[in-house]
């Protein structure tokens, strides 16, 4: 399992985050800002009157003081604040970003963490990094087909410090393809908080004492494929990419292993302007000694992260939005997940069904961007979900 994906619920409130400012129509032709038309600071349009920060995140340089909403089941209901800082310098289409900030949820998961992300060489090139500090408690349920009940969880925390550096290379000007190399580094001790029957055991007994520590170094190459036409939320397009990630002692890691994942979003308007069709699947495949913790889950909304693990894990979840309003739409979503052992796709696996509604407001209309709640529900678990942009968010 990626230690990244625990950082998931950090980065809610920053649709903004590693996002590019600008719009391309479906003839593929982009629109810089310096082309829109520049409008008098204000929180509401211009033109209906509704609340909008479109003018807001244009400021060519500001603190942005983001308090952010944790609402994943995991780790339970906490927030993230997040001040960020944003520049676009003269000339440049997509702004550059730096954030710091921390949070804390209500199961005592907490972190501290700085991230950073630029375009250089005529925005050719945009380097990602961040570092972090974090502790997370979470349960283990099992693995492939060996899930265990809720009240048999073995409940674990994870101390993790380390950081990330990488980019992406748009291969030519206005091309779709893009290739990618990153690099995490990370320090992981993993301690026992409680297995089933040890509410038995003597007080003396420390249970924190049986852990272990793990050091990752992983190198991930990968290739995109990329026509969506807004990163905030997309209504037409596709993104495409596969991600093979190596972790090894020659570089410094503990373990031997690799995680290969293969994801597609697709995006496609049924009705112009009304209703709005979109769809994501995604697979990851792991190999060799790969820690229970980094072990592939099912990401579902409904479905809680890290419920779900196995030597490979896949995701199918589709979505209908209908735009009730020129601000306000509605929407539904229903998806499947699996997650086996070893290597037998699709065959001796665990299943999950989730499903829910939700609905969207267009808080900024110069750079497209919905934000709203989702109410997801699976099995035996429900949850609610405070969303910035798509629902599956990739800058």
């Amino acid at each position: 399992m990626k230690i990244s994906s625990y950082l998931a619920s950090t980065f809610l409130g920053l649709g903004i985050l590693n996002a590019q400012d600008y719009t391309e129509d479906i003839a593929g032709k982009h629109h810089g800002p310096e082309e829109l038309p520049k409008k008098k600071f204000s929180l509401f349009d211009e033109d209906d009157g509704y609340l909008d920060i479109g003018a807001f995140l244009d400021k060519p340089f500001g603190f942005y003081p983001v308090i952010a909403p944790i609402t994943e089941p995991a780790v339970g209901y906490g927030a993230a604040v997040v001040p960020v800082f944003i520049h676009r310098p003269e000339g440049q289409a997509r702004p550059n970003f730096y954030a710091l900030g921390g949070l804390m949820t209500e199961n005592g998961s907490e972190g501290l963490f700085a991230a950073y992300s630029a375009y250089h060489f005529d925005e050719r090139v945009q380097v990602e990094a961040a570092v972090f500090d974090a502790s997370f408690n979470l349960d283990f349920y099992g693995s492939g087909t060996s899930v265990i009940p809720s009240d048999l969880a073995l409940q674990y925390n994870l101390d993790v410090t380390g950081f990330t550096l990488g980019g992406e290379w748009k291969i030519r000007d206005q091309s779709p393809w893009t290739l990618g190399l990153k690099y995490f580094y990370g320090d992981v001790n993993a301690s026992l908080k409680r297995f089933p029957g040890s509410e038995f055991l003597p007080p003396e007994v420390d249970l924190s004492a049986l852990g272990f520590k793990t050091t990752f170094s992983t190198i991930t190459t990968g290739i995109a494929y990329d026509t969506r036409d807004n990163v905030f939320t997309p209504t037409n397009g596709q993104l495409t990419e596969l991600e093979v990630g190596w972790s090894d002692p020659s570089w410094g890691a503990s373990d031997h292993f690799q995680l290969l994942t293969l994801q597609t979003l697709q995006f496609i308007p049924l009705i112009d302007e009304k209703l709005y069709f979109s769809a994501r699947g995604a697979v990851t495949q792991s190999f060799g000694d790969v820690p229970f913790y980094r072990l592939p889950f099912v990401e579902l909304r409904g479905v809680p992260m890290v419920r779900y693990q196995g030597d490979g894990a896949a995701n199918l979840e589709a979505e209908l939005r209908w735009q009730i309003h020129e601000r306000w739409s509605l929407l539904g979503f229903s998806g499947v997940g699996m997650a086996w052992n070893d290597s037998k796709f699709f065959g001796g696996s665990t299943e999950i069904i989730a499903g829910g509604a939700g609905f969207r407001y267009l808080i900024s209309k110069r750079h497209g961007m919905h934000v709203g709640i989702d109410a997801g529900f699976s099995e035996d678990t429900s949850a609610v979900y405070i969303q910035f942009g798509s629902a599956w968010p990739r800058s």
